[in-house]
């Protein structure tokens, strides 16, 4: 998630950075590390570090031991983390909120809604209130929504709704359900370049069926008047999921000079049913660059009736997306095809079944699976080690469980040996071209995983299997059964370091589940911050980052 001028004070990092070096050349520990953080990445409650280092005199101790008690997270460590609220240095207090938010204790609430009232610095009050947006549910969004209507200051007001989009983001909540808001307010708050206007933008984004409380006019004319793209797409993004919207405003889109507008325009004309859509939907369909043909040829989960008639017109775009060479393309076009046409469906799905590409091979498996005849090829694919991509996919066609993988947690290795796999490049070679990432100190046990991974060739192969435009490009499937058992790694968020466009997130299922899957942000996603660890930066290749498709492939990685 990219940040303004304002975040960029609104959380030292070097104070947080220096706290982990400090450890490590201070007291002769330079040979055993930071005990905090080994006993943070071990979920070690019982350590005699983290009792002690959470009321140490070094603030930077406090700030390392609030962090390790916050990821440990649950009543054990709510006590402490309260406590440290009341902290006399700043940047401890805003570790101690933002602990308090990912420890998952709604017992904490009640004292972070009494130290908002005391607390004088603002950046502290930001970050209670996002942190609260993780432990509240629906009375919790109303009493946000009130802190909202009664502050002018845009910092604390950015961090109330960082924290109600969290709730919202996660627990599906419609504009009309949280009462309170005054939208009209919050969509003026758009207008400007500053990081309050991307946080407006993102939050009105994120509330479902916006429609129902503010004319779609009136975000037509903030859109319209927005001077920063990131605000300017998010409206766009709001306007393109009411059916109402004119036409023309996605038309004009096309036209603008930022891809991610381009985006939302497409996608907004897919939900138009005038024939100046259609038409333009064609046109990129099949003439678009590949991203906006991409999402033009998307088709409803289910087509009945009228809707069908509507999408047959269109069967010739399917049937040329199928020949396109790219793989990403294909597969959308196939997809939509087997909606349309079953017969020219299987006969495509056929042929790629029977060649050498997995991507396409892998996107084939979901239409034979419903032919008699493909059922024991498929099977005996289900249990191929050789192309674990390949084989579940047939797992997942014919309903098998997942194959156990992993052996449990990594171990924890010294934080002298994390702290050396940070500062480190990354340099993939890819078929669509090179990058480059540095990973970061922020998160030296993820960064030691991913190090550890491309110096034994874990990357290897590894395909782009999940691409969403103006979202993420995910990697990460295991290549071959050397690494079906890569342990878990643990999460290491950490306040002020977001998903912005060219970091790199570990792919989760749950807190503490990461392992080989990674992703790109080829947008600012900050609805991930706190939920996903970011471990490194891109530094080189960033134009070839955002040109990732499905289906492209990790040739080999190195670690310099």
């Amino acid at each position: 998630m990219k940040k303004g001028n304002i975040m960029k004070q609104y959380f030292k990092t070097s104070a947080i950075i220096g706290a982990g070096l400090a450890l490590l050349v201070s007291c002769g520990e330079a040979e055993v590390g930071d005990p905090i953080l080994q006993a943070g990445d071990l979920r070690d409650i019982t350590s005699p570090a983290l009792t002690s280092g959470a009321t140490s005199p070094d603030k930077n101790v406090r700030i390392n031991a609030l962090k390790a008690l916050g990821h440990i997270g649950g009543e054990q460590v709510t006590a402490q983390i309260i406590t440290s609220l009341s902290d006399e240095d700043i940047d401890v207090r805003r570790m101690a909120a933002f602990a308090a938010g990912i420890s998952g204790d709604p017992a904490a609430l009640d004292v972070m809604r009494k130290r908002v009232r005391v607390e004088t610095s603002d950046i502290v009050v930001a970050e209670i209130y996002n942190a609260m947006g993780r432990l509240i549910d629906e009375t919790g969004l109303i009493y946000l929504a009130g802190e909202l209507t009664i502050t002018d200051n845009a910092v604390r007001q950015r961090g109330i709704m960082d924290g109600m989009m969290q709730v919202i983001a996660y627990k599906r909540f419609n504009a009309a359900d949280i009462k309170g808001v005054d939208y009209a307010a919050v969509l003026k708050m758009t207008q400007g370049d500053g990081a309050l206007s991307k946080a407006a933008g993102y939050f009105l984004a994120r509330v479902g069926n916006l429609y129902d409380v503010i004319p779609m006019v009136d975000v037509i004319a903030a859109y319209e008047s927005a001077s920063n793209i990131e605000a300017k797409t998010l409206l766009l993004r709001v306007l393109r999921r009411s059916a109402g919207t004119d036409v023309q405003v996605y038309i004009e889109a096309l036209n603008h000079e930022s891809g991610a507008i381009q985006m939302e325009a497409v996608k907004g004309l897919l939900r138009s049913n005038s024939d100046i859509a259609k038409a333009a939907i064609r046109d990129i369909a099949l003439n678009g660059k590949s991203a906006l043909r991409f999402e033009a040829l998307a088709l409803p989960r289910d087509i009945k009736g009228e809707e069908r008639d509507r999408y047959m017109a269109n069967h010739d775009l399917f049937v040329e997306g199928v020949k396109a060479p790219s793989d990403m393309i294909a597969a959308r076009a196939l997809a939509g095809l087997a909606k349309l046409d079953v017969s020219a469906a299987n006969e495509v799905a056929k042929t790629w079944f029977a060649g050498d590409n997995a991507y396409r091979k892998a996107k084939s498996i979901a239409i034979l699976s419903k032919l008699a005849a493909y059922q024991s090829a498929i099977l005996e694919l289900s249990t191929d080690y050789s192309n674990p991509h390949v084989r579940d996919a047939a797992r997942t066609a014919l309903s098998l469980p997942e194959l156990e993988s992993g052996s449990g947690a990594r171990d924890t290795v010294s934080s002298v040996e994390a702290y050396a796999a940070t500062g480190r490049d990354i340099h993939f070679t890819t078929t669509r071209g090179d990058i480059t990432v540095k990973t970061l100190m922020e998160a030296p046990y993820v960064a030691h995983n991913f190090v550890s991974l491309a110096t034994e060739g874990g990357f290897d192969g590894m395909l782009f299997h999940r691409v969403i435009g103006n979202f993420v490009a995910q990697a990460g499937e295991r290549t071959n059964n050397d690494f079906a058992r890569w342990g878990t790694v643990r999460e290491e968020w950490h306040p002020g370091l977001g998903h912005e466009i060219g970091t790199l997130g570990v792919a989760t299922s749950g807190k503490d589940t990461g392992t080989l899957q990674f992703f790109f942000n080829i947008n600012n996603n900050r609805h991930l911050d706190g939920r996903y660890t970011v471990f490194a930066k891109v530094t080189k290749g960033m134009d070839v980052m955002m040109a990732l498709q499905e289906g492209d492939k990790i040739i080999s990685a190195s670690v310099q």
